[in-house]
């Protein structure tokens, strides 16, 4: 019974052929006996089968064009570490390429029409909880919500840095309050 779960007809295969390119055939047999692990491990890592392999695949190549000199529990260590790196690497590019979707749609993925009325009611929602607030308490957090920093909220209101703070502090306590108590309402 195999050690990993590697697909019958690629384990059965045995090794293949070695790379072109001035790789020994015996370096590459021994690199091939680690290719389930290698799979495996990537597997776990990763979303796809496909992605795996080629992950695992490219560790093995990686072996072979570095001209590394390791032999025995040393390679296995060392194809795991670049096994590792390469999912790694994977899962950022995949990330990267998933924000700079997210950023070209605008942080949106085509929302319907009722997820449109959904975020104007619970900022309604939020919007009369905010408005619930003391006025200078509202003040700060409508100059924050703006983008204004501490500092300039402080300048803009005639307080100082701590104060401002303070209101702002005190501002948003107040909202999770009046929402806490709202939701408790809601529920019964």
């Amino acid at each position: 019974m195999p050690l990993y779960d590697a697909e019958p007809a690629v384990a059965s295969l045995g090794p293949v052929s070695a790379p072109t390119g001035g790789c020994d055939p015996d370096r590459w047999a021994n690199l091939w006996t680690h290719r389930a692990r290698l799979v495996a491990l990537a597997r776990q890592r990763v979303d796809s089968r496909e992605d795996a392999e080629d992950l695992a695949h490219d560790a093995l190549l990686r072996a072979v064009t570095s001209q590394v000199e390791l032999e025995g529990l040393s390679l296995g260590a060392w194809l795991t570490t670049v096994t590792k790196n390469l999912c790694v690497d994977h899962l950022r590019r995949r990330g990267r390429a998933r924000r700079a979707v997210e950023l070209l749609s605008g942080g949106r993925t085509t929302p319907g029409p009722e997820e449109d009325v959904i975020e104007r009611a619970e900022a309604a929602w939020i919007c009369e909880h905010v408005s619930a607030l003391p006025i200078r308490q509202r003040a700060a957090l409508e100059l924050r919500a703006r983008g204004m920093s501490v500092y300039s909220i402080a300048a803009t209101l005639g307080v100082s840095y701590k104060a401002a703070e303070a209101l702002l502090a005190h501002a948003r306590a107040g909202v999770r309050l009046r929402i806490s108590q709202s939701r408790q309402e809601i529920s019964g």
